[in-house]
C-alpha cells in the first residue's frame, strides 16, 4: 500500500463512517456502564480544557483502527492532547496526518446531550494540501457523517441511527441507513431572519460577547425592527459549521480564538459546500480577509501554534452584513 491506497481509504465515508459509528457505540456503552472511568478527570491540557478517560480510550481506539495494517507505517494521527501540549511542525513531512478530536464537546457527552461530534482532518504536508475531512455529528437517534475530499466536487453526508437487533439485550448500535449523497449549501437567507451560531456556554465568553453591543452603531444594526426574527445560539464549532449546508444555522463565528483541529474539519466542509469564510484575526493572510480552501494547510502545519478567529456564512451578502457588524463593534 502507498499514499494514494491510504488516501483512498480515509476520504470513503462508507470506511470512516464504519469506524467512527464503532468507537461511538463503544463510549456510549462505556458511559452507560463504567461512568467512574469514562468521566474520570485525567488532565488540565494546555488550552484549560480537562481531558477525560472516555477522551483518550476513543483516541486510541481511533488510532488502532485506521492505522490497521499497513496503513500504520504511512499515517500518523494527532489527538488533542498531544495537538495542545506537544510543539508540532508537519512541514516537509512525507507521512499523511490526521488531526481529530473524537469527542468533540465533552461537556456535552458526559451530560448525555447531543450536538457533539467527531471531527477529523487528513491532509498531506509534502503536497501542501488538505486530503479530506469527516464530522460526525451526533443526534438523539439519528446521527450524521458530513464529508469531503479535496479532489471531489461537493461534500457528501451519510445517515447512521441506534439500531436493536431483536433479541439482542445488549446496547443499540449505530447502522448506516441511508447512503451518501451529495449535498450543498442552498440559498442565503435575509441577516434579519439569520440563525448565527458562537460559543458561549462559559460565562467569560458570554461578558466578551456584550462587545458586539458596546458601540451604538452595532446595537443598532443589531437590535432594529428588521432583526426581530433572527435567532443567536451558544452552541459553534464543527456542528453548526456543517448545519449550514442543511440550512439550519447560516452564521458560525469565533472571536476568542480556536485551534485548528477544532476549526478546519467543518470549515472545510461548509467551504466545499459552497460557504464563505473571512479571517476576524489581526493578521489575516489576505487582505481582504477571505479564507480559501488552499489556505487551511498553513494552520495545520503547526497546529499548536495558530488560534483561529473568524465567520463563516451560508453566503456573501449574509457575511458581510455580519463582518459590518463586527466592524461597527471595532472587533476587527
Amino acid at each position: 500500500m502507498d499514499n494514494n491506497g491510504v488516501e483512498i481509504y480515509l476520504k470513503s465515508p462508507l470506511h470512516i463512517g464504519s469506524v467512527l459509528s464503532e468507537i461511538h457505540d463503544f463510549i456510549g456503552e462505556g458511559l452507560r456502564r463504567f461512568p467512574e472511568h469514562f468521566k474520570i478527570p485525567l488532565r488540565v491540557i494546555s488550552s484549560g480544557k480537562t481531558l477525560i478517560g472516555a477522551d483518550l480510550l476513543a483516541e486510541q481506539r481511533f488510532s488502532s483502527l485506521v492505522k490497521e495494517g499497513e496503513r500504520g507505517r504511512l499515517l500518523s494521527v494527532e489527538g488533542e492532547e498531544s495537538l495542545a501540549n506537544r510543539k508540532l511542525n508537519f512541514r516537509g513531512s512525507d507521512k499523511i496526518h490526521l488531526l481529530c478530536d473524537i469527542i468533540d464537546g465533552t461537556d456535552l457527552y458526559v451530560r448525555g446531550f447531543s450536538n457533539w461530534c467527531s471531527a477529523v482532518v487528513a491532509f498531506n504536508p509534502s503536497e501542501r494540501r488538505v486530503v479530506c475531512s469527516h464530522v460526525y455529528v451526533v443526534g438523539d437517534r439519528n446521527s450524521t457523517l458530513y464529508s469531503a475530499s479535496a479532489d471531489g466536487d461537493k461534500p457528501f453526508t451519510t445517515q447512521f441511527r441506534e439500531v436493536v437487533t431483536a433479541g439482542d439485550k445488549g446496547p443499540p448500535v449505530a447502522e448506516m441507513f441511508e447512503a451518501p449523497k451529495h449535498v450543498e449549501v442552498g440559498a442565503s437567507k435575509p441577516f434579519g431572519e439569520a440563525t448565527i451560531c458562537c460559543y458561549g456556554q462559559k460565562f467569560k465568553n458570554l461578558e466578551a460577547l456584550g462587545q458586539l453591543f458596546k458601540s451604538s452603531e452595532s446595537k443598532e444594526l443589531l437590535l432594529r425592527k428588521e432583526m426581530e426574527n433572527a435567532r443567536f445560539h451558544t452552541l459553534a464549532g464543527n456542528p453548526m459549521m456543517c448545519r449550514i449546508i442543511d440550512g439550519s444555522v447560516d452564521i458560525v463565528f469565533d472571536i476568542f480564538g480556536q485551534a485548528p483541529h477544532d476549526v478546519v474539519p467543518g470549515a472545510f466542509i461548509a467551504l466545499k459546500a459552497g460557504a464563505v469564510m473571512y479571517d476576524l484575526g489581526a493578521n489575516p493572510r489576505r487582505e481582504d480577509r477571505r479564507v480559501e480552501i488552499e489556505d487551511f494547510i498553513e494552520f495545520l502545519f503547526e497546529p499548536n501554534n495558530e488560534r483561529m478567529k473568524y465567520v463563516i456564512a451560508s453566503g456573501e451578502a449574509l457575511a458581510e452584513s455580519f463582518l459590518n457588524v463586527l466592524r461597527s463593534a471595532k472587533i476587527i
